[in-house]
């Protein structure tokens, strides 16, 4: 595409008066014109205060080169940061009225030069994509300022970005509604992601080897040098140039020009960190001060008290002053740094790490109220837990309950599948983790300054709460004056003795008169009632087929009993075997879910999986046992005896089930196994008792996952014949398939139109879940999978097999394997699949060449297909090409097959 087709409109600036109303929606979503849009702000509404005198400021701009796809980051690798400031004195503006501003994020032409301008200049520079083509920016462009201050977290460039050859573009951030002026960074060239198998890599990843850095040849001298310092990945240089800075040039020096130098420091600048998970603590004991590193060592927070921590860019000058030379400290201390994981990114106030292999102590030292008025967070178990939401959090005080007991009620709530954590009773409600349930600990030395906020969050937010008196009586608690003279004033101690009186009347408060062992069980028990009520609204649909497969397990029966559930991807097999699991584990000694089985193995390895399985099983710790230290006979005594509840969830290959389960005879009486695949060979090769195929959402149920939550309220308004019959359109797209009805909700409501057209004419559709799913098919599989997507959806089998035997396949074999990998169907001899695999299936083929139809193996659509023939663009990629020529009449050459 030529670069006029995003051209800027330079109009004449106009009066913001004069301006076109504008909608607040995507500033990126699709439209008619390729021109700028013109564009003013929404009019404030009336309590909206106008502050002329402010303006927003970016702290940080993008490198002079990013790449489409990746995480747009400032030039040292930190996340884009914009500010709100006083336009006279460049102060932050942390408390007036426009300091929780939401911000939109648009893309400016980098001919936007103006050091002032008014809105209309502002807007006559912003880029917009193409019509009919995707977002220039994906991502998070709406920003919420806090205390003055936003991160852009996530934000990329798409594909078509990068068509602008030499194009140059700058990112602006502007008000919703009327307010500051608006910001601009500095001027960036977007480069489309390539990473070839061989050559250099745009951009680097961290492991790859440094040759593919620019300026650095393959088995050059360059690479031997670095190879000498310990050097071998880009990982590793990003480590050193952390350490020190000059370091680098010391080592290459000799051999590479200063220009060289900074194009090697750039380009290996440019890896995307945003999916490592790779973080170091760093404890400078003299100072009692933890820094945290990120995998380059980069230092990402810093902690003063062991509890709270700020990131580093919001430090003070004289903070700044001492991380840096505590900085210096641990670089030459690498061998004390801790490895730790990251839990998600938070803000500012709260604590960002928790370590995977020893637990700091991260308490800080000083008086008791000190503590009480900081916080901390417990390390949960990062295999079992999602970094935004958990089950379960436990509040309790350290110095009142060991870690030991608080660490084998996590293990005790894990092990039936709750995802748990802890954090500080004296974190404020608001500042606790999103989850389901609050349990709270309540000691004789705790005064719950904030229990009652909990207690109040629990019929708003439908959040279920406990409180525990942990060896002391509540009665005690409410007698004890000295407990009353804390409180200087008497409001305060009406509160306090309110709140206990409430506390100990509850009906779920737990007195601890019992052994801890009693207490956690009946803890287990009573939190998987409350989950199991909470999770009704999650699971639509799968209700009546839950109660089916019970009926079949047949818990009451003391035989081992196991079951296989069969179905494509995304039908909702994970989610019943969950429900499953908390519905029966209270009754079982030993359980083990093992979510997502084929993945962990290709991660971890077959062996290594093994033996953590086989680790829950036997209840030891995992470096305790190994695979080729095990006696069989020892295994079978010890299981034998017995009662397992097993699920091993998205198996792919029965080696794994021969490999984790051996002879179901191991297992001791009143064992039940349950398996989720996508392919039944698995479950016939396994001789599972029964295989049990999840069945799709009938079309009521499926209407009501699609216009579900929040969107149901906004679509009330737009509910015409028109709306009804394209939301029974998409629903019958998705055949039921839960993953496919929340991939299009999750779509805006804008691109339904889109969506709703691209289903009526079979178009490619990319819905991850469904994508990956074909992968990991041999070439026979996929070769016919295609065609039949392609070709011969909805045609006699014994035509279609003819066809694909001609061409070399083997269609029979390939038949039985893809109806049991549920990719293929075939009813009445005719070869059919649902909508959205066809979908899939064509997006696997346009992604062989997105821009250029000659270049794919397979050719369906009409247009591309003429096109192909008038402009002679075919190639020998082209395998196949269906065109209905009674509705096209065209002159082509008649050479056109040449080429194919």
């Amino acid at each position: 595409m030529e670069p006029s087709e995003y051209s800027a409109g330079r109009n004449s600036p106009d009066k913001v008066n004069q301006d076109l109303p504008h909608q607040i929606s995507n500033p990126h979503s699709s439209s008619s014109s390729l021109r700028k849009r013109p564009r003013s702000p929404t009019k404030s509404p009336s309590w909206f205060p106008e502050t002329p005198h402010r303006r927003l400021r970016f702290i940080n701009s993008p490198p002079p080169v990013i790449f489409t796809h990746s995480n747009i980051k400032a030039g040292d690798g930190s996340s884009l940061a914009v500010e709100l400031v006083d336009a006279a004195t460049g102060r932050r503006d942390t408390s007036g009225p426009l300091s929780s501003l939401g911000l939109e994020i648009v893309v400016l032409d980098a001919d936007f030069t103006h050091e002032s301008w008014t809105v209309s200049e502002f807007n006559d520079f912003i880029f917009k994509e193409r019509e009919g083509k995707q977002p220039l920016l994906f991502g998070d462009w709406l920003v919420t300022l806090k205390d003055g201050f936003g991160v852009i977290e996530n934000i990329y460039f798409a594909d078509n970005s990068s068509f602008l050859k030499g194009q140059r573009f700058r990112l602006g951030a502007r008000a919703i509604f009327e307010g500051p002026t608006e910001a601009k960074t500095e001027a960036f060239e977007c480069v489309e992601s390539l990473y070839p198998g061989s050559g250099k890599h745009h951009p680097p990843l961290l492991g790859s080897e440094v040759w593919r850095l620019e300026g650095i040849p393959e088995n050059g001298v360059e690479a031997s040098r670095l190879a000498e310092e310990g050097i071998l990945t880009v990982k590793d240089l990003r480590r050193c140039i952390a350490r020190d800075p000059d370091a680098l040039h010391g080592i290459l020096g000799r051999c590479v020009s200063r220009k060289t130098l900074e194009r090697i420091v750039s380009h290996a600048m440019h890896c995307d960190l945003d999916d490592e998970v790779e973080f170091y603590a760093y404890d400078a004991q003299a100072e009692g001060v933890f820094l945290l590193f990120n995998s380059v060592y980069n230092l990402v927070q810093v902690s003063f008290d062991g509890v709270t921590s700020l990131r580093s860019e919001l430090l003070t000058s004289n903070q700044k002053e001492l991380t840096d030379k505590l900085k210096h400290e641990a670089y030459e201390n690498v061998d004390r740094f801790v490895p730790v994981y990251r839990a998600g990114f938070v803000d500012q106030d709260r604590l960002l790490w928790g370590s995977n292999y020893v637990e700091p102590d991260f308490s800080a030292s000083g008086s008791e109220s000190s503590q009480e008025d900081s916080s901390e967070i417990f390390p949960p178990d990062p295999s079992r837990v999602s970094s935004d939401k958990y089950d379960v959090i436990i509040r309790y005080n350290k110095r009142d309950i060991s870690n030991g007991f608080i660490s084998h009620l996590l293990a005790a709530l894990c092990q039936k599948g709750i995802s748990a954590s802890g954090a500080s009773i004296f974190k404020r409600p608001d500042g606790v983790p999103e989850c389901r349930v609050v349990i709270t600990f309540l000691t004789h030395r705790w005064v719950s300054y904030n229990l009652g906020e909990f207690c109040e969050r629990l019929p708003s937010k439908e959040l279920g709460v406990s409180q525990i008196f942990y060896r002391v009586s509540p009665s005690n608690l409410i007698n004890n004056t000295k407990k009353l003279e804390r409180f200087p004033l008497q409001h305060q101690k009406s509160m306090w003795w309110n709140v206990l009186q409430q506390g100990a009347q509850m009906s779920d408060y737990i007195l601890t008169d019992k052994s801890d062992p009693e207490l956690m069980h009946e803890i287990v028990k009573d939190v998987s009632k409350v989950l199991l009520s909470s999770d009704k609204e999650k699971m639509i649909g799968i209700d009546s087929q839950v109660e089916e497969i019970l009926s079949l397990l047949r818990i009451e029966s003391p035989d081992v009993r196991s079951i296989g559930l069969w179905g494509t991807a995304g039908i909702g097999k994970t989610a019943i075997a969950e429900k499953i699991f908390r519905r029966i584990s209270v009754q079982y000694k030993t359980c083990v879910f093992f979510k997502d089985l084929h993945e962990e193995v290709e991660e971890k390895g077959q062996v290594t999986v093994a033996e953590e399985f086989l680790s829950k099983l036997l209840e030891v710790e995992p470096p305790v046992l190994k695979i080729s230290d095990i006696n069989t006979c020892f295994l079978r005594s010890r299981l034998q005896c017995k009662k397992i509840l097993v699920i091993l969830d998205d198996v792919h290959d029965f080696k794994d089930v021969q490999t984790f389960l051996g002879n179901l005879n191991y297992f001791g009486p009143g064992s039940r196994i349950i398996i989720t695949s996508r392919n039944r060979r698995v479950f016939v090769q396994s001789k599972i008792d029964h295989i049990y195929e999840v069945k799709p959402l009938d079309i009521p149920t499926a209407l009501l996952l699609l216009l579900e939550s929040g969107k149901l309220k906004s679509f009330k308004s737009k509910l015409t014949d028109d709306f009804r019959k394209q939301s029974l359109e998409l629903v019958k797209f998705a055949n039921g398939n839960p993953e496919v009805l929340q991939y299009m909700r999750s779509r805006p409501q804008e691109e339904w139109d889109l969506l709703s057209q691209e289903v009526l004419q079979s178009s490619p559709i990319c819905i991850p879940r469904i994508l990956r799913s074909c992968y990991g098919l041999d070439e026979n599989e996929i070769n016919i999978l295609l065609d039949i997507a392609c070709f011969f959806r909805r045609m006699d089998k014994d035509d279609v097999a003819m066809l694909l035997d001609g061409c070399g396949f083997f269609a029979q074999v390939g038949f039985r394997s893809l109806v049991d990998k549920s990719l293929l169907t075939i009813p009445h001899n005719t070869v059919d699949m649902y909508r959205y695999i066809q979908a899939t299936g064509r997006e696997i083929v346009r992604q062989e060449s997105p821009n250029e139809p000659g270049k794919r193996s397979r050719l369906w659509n009409a247009e591309e297909v003429v096109d192909v023939f008038l402009n002679d663009s075919g190639t020998s990629a082209i395998e196949g090409i269906f065109l209905d020529m009674s509705k096209k009449v065209f002159d082509a050459n008649p050479n056109v097959f040449e080429k194919m």
